[in-house]
């Protein structure tokens, strides 16, 4: 995968990732979020996602002893129903998990610019 996936940063984070999706033809989404950016931001975006009539499986995690290694990668991909979706992870703790699938990241806008790049 070599095309160029998005993130985006800031107040219209959410209208910008509709659009996105809409015009590169994506329908079915895989949502990753841990607890906390899920109530900040990501039960927003699942919300802009069904109401475009978008498929959606949603993965939301316990923030506690969340890391980016084996174990919460495998609980992740544990919910995955191996359709072609696009990966969308709301949140700078998954900023890292990278799947070999094509994914978006949408990230609040408290994020330091540092955490981007």
């Amino acid at each position: 995968m070599n095309d160029h996936m998005p993130i985006y940063v800031g107040e219209s984070a959410i209208e910008e990732f509709v659009k996105f999706s809409s015009q590169a033809g994506y329908q079915k989404f895989f949502f990753v979020a841990d607890e906390n950016t899920y109530k900040v931001l990501g039960e927003r975006v699942v919300q802009a996602i069904q109401d475009q009539g978008w498929d959606v499986l949603c993965q939301v995690l316990n923030p506690e002893h969340l890391h980016t290694d084996d174990f919460s990668i495998t609980r992740v991909l544990a919910t995955y129903d191996a359709e072609p979706r696009l990966f969308v992870a709301v949140g700078s703790p998954l900023f890292h998990f990278r799947p070999r699938h094509p994914w978006t990241l949408i990230l609040p806008k408290m994020l330091p610019p540092q955490w981007v790049d």
